[in-house]
């Protein structure tokens, strides 16, 4: 349970940036500046429009990984090259998380 305050000041212009900063961490600002005071990382929220393309990088993967699998019996270098490029987008759609 928090019951203690902490003020400190700041200029106009510092309230206005940590107000955007929490704003784009979805964060209130007391909330935000507990967890930048405590070394807490932190995640700026996606906009719409690059939630959308995660969401389609998502399905880009998943495709590759069902094509990899597709090609399983066939020929196993072709499936682990495939799933070796699907891996490699997994790893770049973990910088969104």
């Amino acid at each position: 349970m928090r019951k203690y305050y902490i003020t400190f000041k700041v200029t106009k212009l510092e309230k206005k940036l940590l107000q955007q900063a929490a704003k784009e961490a979805g964060l209130d600002l007391s909330k935000y500046l507990r967890q930048v005071g405590l070394n807490k990382k932190l995640r700026a929220r996606l906009s719409n429009e690059e939630l959308d393309l995660f969401k389609e990088l998502v399905k880009i993967h998943n495709g590759w990984k069902s094509i990899g699998n597709l090609f399983k019996n066939k020929d196993p270098r072709l499936k682990n090259e495939v799933h070796k490029l699907a891996d490699e987008l997994r790893l770049n759609l973990k910088k969104f998380q």
